[in-house]
């Protein structure tokens, strides 16, 4: 059981869920993970699943919140879908525009205003692998591109094998985020199509790192 588990979602993916799970976030985070930008001729394929996607209305935000573990405060420059089957969640993804920062990892992406970035993406374990995920994000990209943002991100744990999979079938990667945070110092390097405004912050809740997407 344990072994096929590894297997699945990758030995590196595991040790960060469980570094999450007993760790306190202002001891230590650390992680890499790969950016990927929607296509979005891809994105607006048929959707192959048979879950109900929709933007989520407001009574169902909090349930979505804590079932993506996103205790995100920001409420002005959010939207989120939500995947339901027989009028049950079971999965949904948040994005943001302006800027999307990522607290444990002590990180703040400066977005133009046709930029967007997905995040909190999840989709309850007996339900995975049926294409599901892959069409929440595309009904998140549509929400989107009807705002206007038309440059679409997100970002995939490097360990994560399963989402890393399901995320090429309508993304691209654009590059890499690697960054280690222990007691408020954070230090970062990315890759790729991305540009950072500092490699170190000794105050990263007040001063994250900042990062754009060059593309």
């Amino acid at each position: 059981m344990v072994l096929e588990k590894l297997k699945e979602k990758g030995f590196l993916y595991v040790i960060e869920i469980l570094i999450d799970r007993v760790v306190p976030e202002w001891l230590f985070r650390c992680g890499r993970t790969a950016i990927y930008k929607i296509d979005l001729q891809r994105a607006s394929s048929v959707r192959s699943s048979i879950a109900e996607i929709q933007v989520c209305r407001s009574q169902d935000l909090s349930q979505l919140r804590e079932m993506t573990f996103n205790d995100s405060d920001e409420k002005d420059t959010v939207v989120a879908v939500c995947a339901k089957i027989d009028a049950e969640m079971i999965g949904g993804f948040w994005a943001a525009w302006s800027f999307y920062r990522d607290y444990p990892m002590g990180v703040l992406f400066d977005l133009d205003d046709d930029q967007g970035w997905m995040y909190a993406g999840f989709v309850e374990k007996d339900h995975r692998r049926k294409g599901i995920y892959s069409d929440i994000i595309r009904e998140l990209s549509s929400v989107l591109s009807q705002r206007g943002i038309n440059r679409q991100y997100f970002a995939v744990s490097v360990a994560n094998k399963p989402s890393m999979a399901a995320s090429k079938k309508i993304a691209d990667s654009i590059g890499c985020v690697t960054s280690i945070k222990m007691f408020g110092v954070v230090v970062g390097w990315s890759s790729g199509q991305l540009k950072q405004n500092r490699s170190i912050s000794f105050k990263a809740f007040d001063h994250p790192i900042e990062l754009v997407v060059d593309q």
